[in-house]
């Protein structure tokens, strides 16, 4: 029997038609209606129409209303500036140069830099005193030889579009500078300060105090905005060569080396990261108590920052209570910051820690991932010989590399898994995961000290006992005239300790049982005084196997895909 009431239940099209038709129907006045040849079927379509569609507006309107569910990002935007996030911009891409000035001791601001590699041009976006003719600078990417700049103040505000880099800001009224709110708490009626807010279509939005918190700038101050407008993004990073472009009437500049390639330049915030990140800001509140704290608040304070991680001294091995340690990268490639640089952060973020707990930042260390050996079983019905299959293999492991990210997990299951489910001539795939550190040789030539010698890796997994193994050139030495092929080897003896040894007639031959240490529950390893490899013949690498294949990041230890083996293909 027909439904004597409409089922709110059912929003499809032909689903609201029917419920409509069914509820007619149990009407007396339509019980031997044909409802398929009658007008009153088309007034039903109307009514099943509007209803769909109302009920898929109301739909997407309350999907808007909320960060976890909305998909358009002027709503995210909108969400994200209700607890006081400002997605980030576009950011521009610096490098560090140190220059000689042919006369005189100043850059002005507009000193083009062309670089090479990427064919893209930077500039001094300010004024630059060197002190002498010669010293470092930084200079930032730009479309243009000078900065944007923004003279319409109407309503309050001074509208910056979607392609300015935010973090350039310099905003002046009557020639006086004025900086960015950080705390309202702080400001004063007096406070020369302004804010900044996202806006429509990804544009932002420069507003002043109202006299109580802060400045009130009137409607006819001269109001002047200035902000780079980057145009390489994130193509621009990673120059190395760079020329400097004449400028008439302008002494002449020599670059007498590029101190710090370019890096830091990247897109405007994706909706994604809005999504994660406005949340964990309004959380942290603008002070850094906790560990994630201290994460997002220094990820927002400093854009040129890549990725950053974070975490509680108390989380250390051994335990060091009272500090806060924090590790950052410039790029994906997982380039770091100079200790100086990392002394800036530090300084900066003390001012948002609690009282007693000191903030320390590490340099990160990326080590590598090698898959070495494995087995591809194939079926012989499918494909003949298995040609091609250990190509379709590594390409799909290089889809999960950990790319050197913080937090990054190389997904063992779920790659043979796909893998098997993917392809149909593969019946199942196996293979060996190590990690490992490399010491390039010129980092440790023309030294002789032991204490130069000791080699300190951590990489924050459990490994497998009896793993450890390494391979060097010895040096010339009569203790090693009988080394096959003038090699040394290092492994461990599966209790924590490291032994040297090298291969006589391929007999292994101890030279020292205790050159380090091993510790399989946290991965760290230390070699202590290495002084029989040459350095200047070869490099050195250290590897283990982990205990569980799917690796994952911790702390200042990243990882990436280092090689990736041939694998054995058989029916």
């Amino acid at each position: 029997m027909p439904d004597s009431y409409i089922n709110l239940s059912k929003t499809d099209f032909n689903q609201v038609r029917t419920s409509l038709t069914d509820f007619i129907k149990t009407k007396d006045e339509f019980s031997d209606y044909d409802f398929n040849g009658s007008a009153l079927s088309t007034l039903i379509d109307l009514l099943a129409y509007n209803t769909t569609f109302f009920s898929t507006y109301t739909n997407f309107l309350a999907n808007e209303s909320f960060i976890d569910s909305a998909q358009k990002r002027d709503s995210l935007v909108s969400l994200a500036r209700l607890v006081g996030y400002i997605p980030r911009s576009r950011i521009a891409a610096r490098a560090e140069l140190n220059v000689t000035v042919s006369s005189g001791t100043a850059i002005k601001a507009g000193r083009v830099f062309k670089g090479s590699d990427t064919g893209f041009n930077f500039i001094t976006k300010e004024n630059i005193e060197l002190g002498s003719n010669t010293g470092t600078i930084t200079v930032f990417q730009n479309s243009s030889k000078l900065k944007t700049s923004n003279t319409t103040y109407f309503n309050g505000s001074v509208t910056v579009p979607e392609t300015a880099d935010i973090s350039s800001l310099k905003v002046t009224v009557g020639g006086v500078e004025f900086s960015k709110a950080d705390r309202i708490s702080v400001l004063s009626a007096s406070s020369q300060v302004y804010f900044v807010d996202p806006i429509y279509s990804g544009a932002y939005e420069v507003s002043f105090g109202d006299g109580n918190y802060g400045q009130a700038v009137p409607e006819d101050s001269n109001v002047l905005v200035e902000y780079l407008t980057p145009n390489g993004i994130n193509n621009a990073n990673g120059e190395r060569t760079f020329s400097s472009e004449p400028s008439s009437g302008d002494p002449t500049i020599t670059i007498n080396e590029v101190v710090t390639p370019s890096f830091g330049g990247a897109e405007r915030e994706d909706n994604e990261s809005i999504r994660k990140n406005a949340p964990s800001y309004f959380q942290a509140q603008n002070r850094a108590v906790t560990a994630e704290d201290a994460e997002i608040v220094f990820k927002v304070e400093n854009p040129e920052v890549f990725d950053a991680t974070a975490w509680g001294g108390e989380d250390n091995n051994p335990p060091q209570f009272g500090r806060l340690f924090l590790a950052c990268t410039k790029d994906a490639d997982g380039a770091t910051f100079s200790n100086d640089q990392l002394s800036a952060f530090a300084a900066k973020l003390q001012e948002k820690t609690v009282v007693g707990i000191l903030p320390e930042f590490v340099q990160p260390r990326c080590y590598n991932i090698d898959i070495l050996s494995g087995e591809i079983i194939f079926d012989r019905l499918v494909s003949i010989d298995g040609s091609g299959l250990n190509e379709i293999v590594a390409s799909k492991i290089r889809q999960y590399d950990p790319a050197c990210q913080f937090r990054g997990v190389f997904p063992y299951s779920t790659v043979i898994s796909e893998l098997v489910n993917e392809n149909s001539a593969i019946r199942s795939v196996d293979f060996k995961v190590e990690v490992g550190a490399d010491f390039i040789s010129s980092d440790y030539s023309n030294t002789t000290d032991p204490t130069k010698r000791n080699l300190y890796i951590s990489l924050a997994n459990t490994l497998v006992k009896n793993t450890v193994n390494s391979q060097f050139t010895l040096i010339n030495d009569p203790r090693f005239d009988s080394a096959d092929e003038n090699q040394g080897y290092i492994d461990d003896d599966g209790l924590g300790f490291l032994r040297f040894f090298i291969l006589e007639n391929n007999t292994r031959k101890y030279i020292n049982y205790r050159i380090g240490t091993v510790d399989y529950s946290t991965g760290n390893i230390t070699i202590l005084g290495l002084t029989d490899w040459d350095s200047d013949a070869s490099d050195l690498v250290i590897r283990a196997e982990p205990n569980s294949k799917s690796v994952q990041s911790q702390k200042q230890a990243t990882f990436k895909l280092g090689n990736i083996d041939q694998l054995d293909v058989n029916v």
